[in-house]
Formats: structure tokens, C-alpha cells, sequence
């Protein structure tokens, strides 16, 4: 006997030999292994054009989004331009309010003014009436009186 040759136990052989080998599962046939190459395909190209879908969306929608910019851009310039002449002709009419206030009271004064002249010719007018009835009727009493007498 060998010094490094390890004795199995004759039990041990016997029992791996009457065992049965394991089941190898049956091979597909080949329509099986064509569909599913089939299928495979399919799925891979379904990605494919996927991806290549939202590749697409995406640059279109983009480009969009450029478009948008500029447009904006631009509106945002002409806004803030604008905005520069409005300030600036602001700034202009609060520098000249002080004579829009004095033409207004002018314009208020010479209304007022002729306003009041109206009614002091008016009134001129009304006392004349008076006085003209005031004679008239003096002068008829007279009348009365010289020709009574």
C-alpha cells in the first residue's frame, strides 16, 4: 500500500454508482431556438427605435425650446428698452410738473375770473332793469300827479 493513496470506503462507490445520472433538461427544438432568437430580436429593436424615438423628441423639443429663447430674449431687449424711455420721459414730466400745476391754477383763475365778471354783468344788467322800472314808474306817477292836479 501506498503511504499517500487514501482508501475509499467501498460503501461510498457503491452508492455514487447506483445513483442515477442527473436529468439533463430535453434541447429545444428549432423552432423554439427561432422564436426566441426572433423574439430577442424584436425586443432589441424595439429599443433601438425607442431610444431613437426619444432621441428625436427630445431635439425637436429642444430646438423648440431654443426658438423660445431667442424670442424671449428679444421681447426681454425691446421691453427693457421701453422701459428706458418710459423712465426717462417720467423723469421729464416730473421736471416740468411744477408748470403744469401753474397753467392749471391760470387756467382755473381766468375761468373763475370770467366767472365771476358774468355775474357782475349779470347783476349790472338785473339793477339797470330796476332802475329803468323804478324810473318809469316815478315818471308815471309824476304824470298821474301833474295831471290830476
Amino acid at each position: 500500500m501506498a503511504i499517500f493513496k487514501k482508501k475509499k470506503d467501498e460503501g461510498e462507490d457503491a452508492a455514487a454508482a447506483e445513483a442515477p445520472a442527473p436529468k439533463l433538461p430535453p434541447a429545444p427544438s428549432t423552432t423554439e431556438l427561432a422564436l426566441i432568437g426572433e423574439r430577442e430580436k424584436s425586443a432589441s429593436a424595439y429599443k433601438r427605435a425607442s431610444k431613437a424615438e426619444r432621441s428625436y423628441r427630445a431635439n425637436k423639443n429642444a430646438g423648440r425650446a431654443r426658438e423660445d429663447f431667442k424670442s424671449s430674449k428679444a421681447h426681454f431687449k425691446t421691453a427693457l428698452a421701453e422701459f428706458k424711455l418710459g423712465t426717462k420721459a417720467l423723469f421729464g414730466a416730473m421736471k416740468t410738473s411744477p408748470a403744469l400745476v401753474q397753467e392749471k391754477r391760470a387756467k382755473a383763475d381766468g375761468s373763475a375770473e370770467t366767472k365771476r365778471a358774468k355775474r357782475e354783468e349779470e347783476k349790472r344788467k338785473a339793477l339797470a332793469e330796476k332802475l329803468k322800472k323804478a324810473e318809469e314808474k316815478a315818471a308815471a306817477e309824476k304824470a298821474a300827479e301833474e295831471a290830476a292836479a
